[in-house]
């Protein structure tokens, strides 16, 4: 997996050798709202939620990583490839 394209939650589950179904039994949810929360960035995930995913995870995921973590376009990570440059993920604006 590509380090620069991962939502924060699939790093840390990888550097913990963690599956889906491993994490949404520490979480107390279904292994599909894992996948969700991982794949359907903006979806909807609740405060409580959020705020056992920072607990469980020491921190390493944050609140910003879960509300407002979006993963990069096809041209962006092309144009970072090309430029040598790996960010961690696309910039937002409000």
């Amino acid at each position: 997996m590509t380090k620069w394209k991962s939502h924060p939650i699939s790093k840390y589950m990888d550097r913990f050798e963690l599956t889906n179904t491993d994490f949404a039994e520490k979480l107390g949810v279904t292994r599909q709202r894992v996948s969700q929360i991982i794949n359907q960035p903006g979806g909807t995930i609740s405060v409580k939620l959020a705020r056992k995913i920072v607990e469980i995870t020491a921190g390493e995921v944050k609140y910003d990583d879960l509300f407002n973590w979006v993963p990069m376009t096809k041209a962006k990570k092309r144009a970072a490839t090309k430029a040598g440059n790996k960010p961690e993920r696309a910039s937002t604006s409000y």
